[in-house]
């Protein structure tokens, strides 16, 4: 069992049937630890990975969430639902049959045909908060509001497979805030026929995929430290008084650092002369001076 003041970060494989703030219940429940936050909700229907944070690495806990991801979804031909999905109300179903009523060329074009960028409108039944209120509460008192399509990006939909006489099984890599339930529904409307997600696996998350993933009791043995957030990050070190100042918010000139392929405003992971890792920084530019600017420290 860990302690309760470690921080880190566990990849969890949330099983279908609970939520995702189930899962930090029942760690904190298992943990003691108070100070734990997810990255990214995943559907109660849902399952795969979900990066989770405690104690100080929730401060890092954006960096996970503005990650893009990716998913294997089923789609389900001929039903409509209010939620997007086949846990929801039908609004409609029609019997579909795939080769019969619609043709798996069609299906692959259509499908293919939502890569790149767009704006999708968020579902009323997710955990987007409009006003103060997560639109599922809002759904289920039966009432609407109105929301502001969002940019997503659709970066690849891969290994399009008929799985049934009425699913297609697919691969989705896509920017965050993509809704798959969404893509699904929309893809059933240019179809012709509706659709809905019948299953939904999430297989990566920025930089975690699903080999890191564990179950919810075997987390504790394979704790990521913070700094693998920002593995991808250029790293310096700082002299312990540099370190005083880096953590007093002022900004510090790197005088034995040398990049010239440095620009404004990057991350750069922070480490003390024990190369410890204390944080991130931002550069600042002033002619040929390369300064940095706290930005978190952990």
């Amino acid at each position: 069992m860990i302690d309760k003041n470690t921080s880190g970060i566990a990849v969890i494989y949330k099983p279908p049937g609970i939520s995702s703030f189930d899962v930090i219940y029942k760690l904190r429940r298992m943990t003691g630890i108070k100070r734990i936050g997810h990255t990214g909700t995943l559907d109660p229907m849902a399952e795969g990975v979900l990066p989770v944070c405690f104690g100080t690495a929730c401060k890092a806990s954006e960096y996970l969430t503005n990650k893009d991801k990716t998913y294997v979804t089923i789609m389900k031909l001929g039903l409509s639902t209010d939620t997007q999905d086949s846990t929801g109300n039908v609004i409609k179903e029609t019997k579909v049959e795939i080769g019969k009523d619609v043709l798996q060329k069609n299906i692959v074009d259509v499908i293919k045909s939502f890569e790149g960028e767009m704006f999708q409108m968020p579902p009323m039944y997710s955990a987007k908060k409009v006003n103060g209120s997560r639109l599922y509460d809002i759904a289920r008192r039966g009432e609407t509001v109105e929301r502001n399509p969002v940019k997503i990006n659709i970066y690849l939909i891969s290994d399009i497979e008929i799985v049934g006489e009425d699913e297609v099984k697919f691969q989705v890599y896509c920017s965050k805030g993509t809704y798959i339930r969404t893509l699904c529904r929309d893809i059933g409307e240019k179809l012709g026929v509706g659709a809905c997600m019948s299953y939904l696996q999430r297989t990566a998350a920025g930089l975690f995929k699903l080999e890191d993933a564990v179950a919810l009791d075997e987390f504790a043995d394979i704790l990521f430290p913070i700094e693998k957030v920002f593995e991808s990050l250029k790293s310096i070190v700082l002299e312990s008084d540099e370190v005083i100042k880096y953590k007093n918010g002022m900004t510090v000139l790197l005088e034995k650092f040398q990049d010239k392929d440095i620009f404004e405003d990057e991350l750069l992971k922070v480490y003390d002369v024990d190369k410890k890792f204390i944080g991130t920084g931002k550069v600042k530019l002033s002619g040929e001076k390369i300064y940095i600017k706290t930005d978190k420290f952990f």
